[in-house]
């Protein structure tokens, strides 16, 4: 039976879970973003030698990318299969991480182009960014893609393991309520 079934105890675990999966996938985000960013080819070869205030983009875009791809996969993958095994959380972080980089890239993209729009500064280097958005994404992957991958499947398996002890607290005879 999934920790989240429509009974009357494990609702209480998806109530307390769910807001915990949310935080731990944007704080992996996080962590994933800032190592990338930090990865020394990337920071000259995407012009983020400025300092952070270059970063805050990826800051703002990452966690959202990271919850636009890990809350559908999370829900399809581990709590519709009913899977709630280790290697199912490593598996699934590591997906949602490959997933959520071209979503984050397009992100990053809107974002430089719609800043260009309002603070009346069009330069044209959002376009330029369009054109080469699939380069980009496929550079990003080869060079940063296995910082996310490990971040995302350490993220997987920590959530697997506070869902199986939430799950446990619940079901223990000898809890005090």
């Amino acid at each position: 039976m999934s920790p989240f079934s429509p009974d009357g105890s494990n609702k209480r675990i998806a109530h307390v879970f769910s807001p915990l999966l949310v935080s731990m996938i944007i704080l992996a985000s996080e962590v994933a973003a800032i190592c990338s960013l930090n990865f020394s080819p990337i920071r000259g070869m995407f012009g983020f030698e400025q300092g952070w205030q270059s970063w805050l983009p990826f800051l703002i875009v990452a966690p959202l990318a990271g919850l636009l791809a890990g809350l559908p996969g999370w829900q399809r993958y581990v709590i519709q299969a009913e899977r709630v095994t280790i290697q199912r959380g490593i598996l699934v972080g590591c997906l949602v991480s490959i997933v959520a980089h071209p979503i984050m890239w397009t992100g990053i993209t809107l974002f430089g182009f719609l800043w260009d729009i309002f603070t009346l500064q069009f330069t044209g280097a959002a376009l330029v960014n369009v054109g080469g958005l699939l380069t980009l994404i496929a550079a990003s992957l080869i060079y940063t893609g296995w910082i996310t991958t490990i971040v995302g499947g350490i993220a997987g398996a920590l959530l697997i393991c506070l869902q199986r002890a939430l799950t446990q607290y619940e079901e223990s005879p000898d809890k005090d309520v």
